[in-house]
């Protein structure tokens, strides 16, 4: 599987994990979601956090949505929390995306991607890009391109046990 971008290359054994040291934190990721609410990311701290990018006219981001659903299903009594960050379409192009495809949590919408400049070191390449946050607010794992339900749901139990 692949990414949309020019970084297309990347696959799902593209994982980056970030040990403890190097662990940077999450800037200011703040906005109105595309389902009309306001979230911040900094009042997700104490949950470990999964941040999708994708855009809507991307084939693997289309692929992955039911996988991120059904993990952030499975993991949501763990205390893991998903949010979504459109980085690519305009809002009515990411709206009708999400009638489509729905996304069982909130999406941000980022048109200019400044969002993506609030996670150092780990900024997506591509997308779809799926980021892990730990309950401090640090990144402990990137990965570009798609992920599938096992790979997902086996990284956010690794951040979950402190092994990331």
């Amino acid at each position: 599987m692949t990414g949309c971008s020019a970084d297309a290359g990347a696959t799902t054994d593209n994982v980056n994990r970030f040990p403890a040291a190097d662990q940077k934190a999450v800037g200011q990721v703040a906005g109105r979601t595309l389902q009309g609410s306001h979230l911040d990311l900094a009042a997700l701290k104490g949950h470990v956090v999964v941040v999708d990018f994708w855009s809507s006219t991307c084939a693997p981001c289309i692929a992955e949505q039911q996988s991120l659903n059904e993990v952030a299903k499975a993991e949501r009594a763990k205390g893991v929390r998903f949010v979504g960050i459109d980085e690519r379409d305009d809002a009515s192009q990411a709206r009708a995306y999400l009638a489509q495809h729905p996304a069982s949590y909130p999406s941000l919408f980022d048109p200019d991607g400044m969002m993506t400049l609030q996670f150092p070191g780990a900024a997506p390449q591509t997308t779809p890009t799926t980021i892990v946050v730990t309950k401090q607010g640090k990144i402990a794992a990137r990965v570009n391109g798609s992920i599938l339900f096992t790979q997902l749901r086996a990284l956010v139990d690794d951040v979950l046990a402190g092994h990331v």
